[in-house]
């Protein structure tokens, strides 16, 4: 968490000045990467609250983004068998490594075998 963001601010002013960029990667799951720059505006942000920088990015809520970062990056069927449980099948193109906006888009899917 940042104590002082007047200082903070000023620091990256200073690099952004000189032509430096502010570069956030994150990792899924099972290896795949991804990464996108910065603005100063947005460093300083994200200095203070990572997750809706990350959010805003991916063009999802700021709670979406943290059950997305919390989950196996799998979406579950959503319809129920006849014994009244929940399938525990992955909708198609839900399974483990999905990026947050197709998680998010995902849910309330159902698997194939569910008609989806």
């Amino acid at each position: 968490m940042v104590k002082n963001n007047d200082a903070l601010s000023e620091a990256l002013d200073t690099l952004a000045d000189a032509g430096i960029s502010f570069i956030v990667t994150g990792e899924g799951r099972y290896g795949s990467m991804w990464q996108f720059i910065l603005t100063k505006e947005d460093a300083l942000e994200y200095c203070r609250d990572p997750a809706t920088v990350m959010a805003r990015h991916h063009g999802i809520g700021r709670d979406q983004f943290i059950a997305w970062f919390d989950s196996d990056r799998s979406v579950i069927c959503s319809a129920r068998t006849t014994q009244g449980r929940r399938c525990r099948n992955p909708v198609r193109g839900g399974y483990q490594d999905c990026g947050p906006r197709e998680w998010v888009e995902l849910q309330g899917g159902y698997c194939p075998v569910h008609g989806g």
